[in-house]
């Protein structure tokens, strides 16, 4: 019984950037003799591919009844080569003998190119379905011939195709195997800013928050910790702070003004993260954590897919909302730094998807997630109405005439009389008059008085 022949084709990086050099090892095991009749080759390309559908407007399509169905779903789709490299490995004279063959081989990749990615979604069925991939793969091909043995058998192999050609002449025996390959954008190619400052006056007062990020790029599984610097001198409390991640895919078939266009705009897991708001004339630091879904597809763009990620901390005041925007970097979690134990990544995507998967024991996972830093108050907490039925200082009882009224030094309810002067608050950072009691008013001219307040966040 004739034996089997096998191809293999082993990658020794599991992730590369545009510019690497893609190494590895093709290994044959050939059982019998191998009729070659072309030497080795090694192809290392990428595609891009979107798919998509639309509904046809009225305008599009012909008339239909009321209660029929609105237009015809057509399927917009393109496939595009971004670049393929074919390299021989091994010039072959004649058949190859059965035996083990390890040829290594080196074969470049261009510069510049996007990452490996696949979206889908939607529902095929109602017409809002779409698909949206970019791949890479590295393959090796040898062509044999295959005669028709005695007692009808033939070359077997796990990796054999058979391509016929004419009824008399030998058939052609393909012995091939790929495997894919992540490719990472580089990152250095977009500046990225991970600080923002946002002010808007109220009737009385303003409030200007600035929000920075601890990084601008992060992987699946990772957690964004957003640092938030608060000068409020508004006597209205917020009412929240809320933080989402939004995924945009952008996808395009066709070009200029033919081309066919879809725009997907969701929200990560997790939705909307709803925070402690601050309160009234509110100066201090608070850190606020947002933590990344591990199924996070990566950012990239190539000519017919985008896919981006953009942060949002909003400041929600009675009848206003403060908002900040930042772009993330979401790599591929196989580039740089992984969440993930990466024998355990590798070993799921090379069971999934034919990714290479390269035969080492890494066990390399991320660095714990250090303790969010406690809040910093630089002012003192501003008393509650509820607390206060009299003045701190006379003891004069609250009315609907006597109104309540607090000192932006001592944060403290008086009655008007009590706390009837203004003066700016330096140290503070009061810069325009602000009441102040009789009682602090001495102080809060010379600048204040500046405090300080760790308090611990249970999130």
């Amino acid at each position: 019984m004739p034996g089997i022949n096998e191809m293999h084709v082993d990658v020794f990086s599991p992730s590369f950037l545009g510019g690497d050099m893609v190494s590895g090892n093709v290994i044959i095991q050939l059982g019998e003799e191998f009729p070659a009749v072309n030497d080795l080759v090694i192809v290392l390309s990428g595609a891009e591919r979107v798919m998509f559908q639309e509904k046809q407007s009225q305008s599009q399509s012909s008339s239909t009844s009321e209660g029929d169905d609105p237009g015809p779903i057509k399927t917009q789709q393109i496939k595009n080569t971004l670049f393929s490299n074919r390299k021989m490995l091994m010039e072959i004279h004649g058949p190859m003998s059965a035996g083990r063959y390890i040829i290594p081989f080196m074969i470049p990749l261009p510069p510049n190119l996007p990452c490996t990615c696949k979206f889908n979604g939607g529902d095929w069925k109602i017409g809002t379905g779409f698909k949206a991939m970019v791949s890479f793969k590295v393959k090796a091909i040898l062509a044999g011939i295959s005669p028709q043995l005695a007692g009808g058998a033939s070359l077997r192999s796990a990796t054999l195709q058979i391509r016929p050609t004419t009824t008399t002449a030998p058939k052609i025996a393909l012995l091939q195997h790929r495997v894919r390959l992540v490719v990472n954008e580089h990152l250095d190619r977009v500046k990225m800013i991970n600080t923002c400052t946002s002010t808007r006056p109220f009737h009385k007062g303003e409030l200007s928050m600035t929000a920075s990020l601890d990084n601008h790029t992060y992987f699946p599984g990772e957690r964004i910790l957003v640092k938030l610097n608060v000068n409020s001198s508004v006597t209205k409390p917020t009412s929240s702070i809320n933080v989402h991640v939004d995924h945009t895919l952008d996808m395009c078939v066709g070009d200029g003004a033919m081309a066919h266009t879809k725009q997907l705009r969701t929200k990560v897991a997790g939705g909307i993260q709803h925070h402690p708001p601050f309160e009234p004339c509110y100066l201090g630091t608070r850190y606020i954590p947002f933590s990344l879904p591990t199924t996070l597809q990566p950012s990239t763009k190539s000519k017919h897919i985008k896919s981006s990620y953009e942060l949002i901390v909003e400041l929600e005041v009675p009848g206003n909302s403060i908002p900040i925007a930042f772009t993330l970097l979401a790599p591929h979690f196989m580039f740089g730094r992984p969440s993930i134990p990466m024998q355990q990544a590798l070993s799921s995507l090379g069971n999934q998807s034919g990714l290479a998967v390269s035969p080492v024991s890494t066990g390399v996972t991320q660095a714990p997630s250090t303790p969010i830093p406690p809040e910093i108050r630089e002012r003192p907490s501003w008393q509650p109405d509820s607390q206060a039925t009299g003045c701190n200082q006379c003891g004069l009882h609250f009315s609907v005439l006597t109104r309540k009224h607090h000192c932006r030094h001592c944060a403290m309810i008086f009655c008007n009389k009590c706390a009837a002067r203004k003066t700016p608050i330096a140290n503070l950072k009061y810069t325009n008059a602000v009441r102040v009691c009789d009682t602090c008013f001495p102080a809060a001219q010379r600048g204040g008085v500046k405090r300080s307040f760790e308090v611990l966040q249970h999130l």
